[in-house]
């Protein structure tokens, strides 16, 4: 399946090897600086507010190459600011391993651009997968095995201390064997930090964020918010800042689903109890074999 922000090729002026740029004297730690000669871009494969992605080759590996917005809209360089960002995050989680985060195998720097080399997944991200699939293609075996993997994620994330404030399909990304990771932490914050109001994605956004810094609880409802996705194998509604339109069946999914999403943060569900709700004896039986 292609991204669904794939929209061209490269042209010949896009087209560039990373050998070919000079280096920087700033290096964080403990994720792998990468030589630029040892990477290669090919084409355009995702494009957001803050990078844009390209499809490339690091140590013979199919690789995801991010390029970091390098200014903003007033002009202002603002490309070391974002991969610092990032990399703290993504240095934060290198140190315990989790299946379902999406590794970074490490950066490249320039004065001209500034890369993060990530795993590269064919299959393409949740949203992708949804705007692709019938409900009847969705099975609910592999609608529930997301689900826990996002769960674990999520679990994972909130455990090494961190929020990662921009849980959305786009954020999800699918193996070839049906299994999910979550990826991109350029809006993550660490729990302990002064944090910003008005984080995220419009349609995932917490509504608390309007008056208060994000918390585990603003990360569970964007999270419900993907579910509900998930459970109707749609996204429009999100789309447009709507809430999903839920059928009630498997009841305990829809009660799950639910609670998610409350207006009052304390009345959320934590994660292990999310992660509960999915193992739970009465959805299996629910579900049925």
């Amino acid at each position: 399946m292609e991204p669904r922000n794939l929209t061209k090729a490269l042209s010949d002026d896009d087209l560039f090897d990373l050998g070919s740029l000079p280096n920087s004297p700033f290096q964080p730690e403990l994720i792998a600086r990468i030589d630029p000669n040892d990477v290669s871009c090919y084409k355009e494969i995702a494009r957001g507010a803050f990078a844009t992605v390209y499809l490339g080759e690091y140590n013979k590996k199919t690789v995801a190459v991010k390029s970091i917005k390098k200014t903003n809209t007033k002009g202002e360089d603002v490309s070391e600011y974002w991969l610092d960002k990032e990399l703290k995050s993504n240095i934060a989680l290198a140190k315990n391993y989790s299946v379902n985060i999406v590794k970074c195998f490490g950066y490249v720097l320039s004065p001209y651009r500034k890369f993060l080399i990530f795993e590269y997944f064919e299959k393409g991200s949740l949203f992708d997968f949804i705007i692709d699939t019938t409900p009847g293609q969705f099975s609910w075996q592999s609608r529930l095995t997301i689900m826990r993997d996002i769960s674990q994620a999520v679990k994972f994330i909130h455990g090494s201390g961190w929020l990662h404030n921009d849980i959305k399909p786009d954020n999800v990304l699918l193996t070839v064997d049906g299994h999910a990771k979550i990826c991109d932490f350029g809006l993550a914050c660490q729990m302990s930090e002064n944090k910003p109001r008005q984080i995220g994605t419009p349609g995932y956004m917490a509504p608390e964020l309007n008056e208060k810094g994000p918390s585990t609880a603003s990360d569970i409802y964007s999270m419900g918010i993907v579910f509900g996705n998930i459970k109707e194998c749609d996204v429009m509604n999100s789309v447009i800042g709507m809430l999903p339109k839920l059928t009630d069946k498997p009841p305990v999914l829809f009660a799950l689903v639910q609670t998610m999403w409350k207006k009052d943060p304390g009345k959320r569900p934590t994660i292990d109890t999310v992660i509960s709700e999915l193992d739970s004896a009465e959805l299996k039986k629910q579900l049925g074999p």
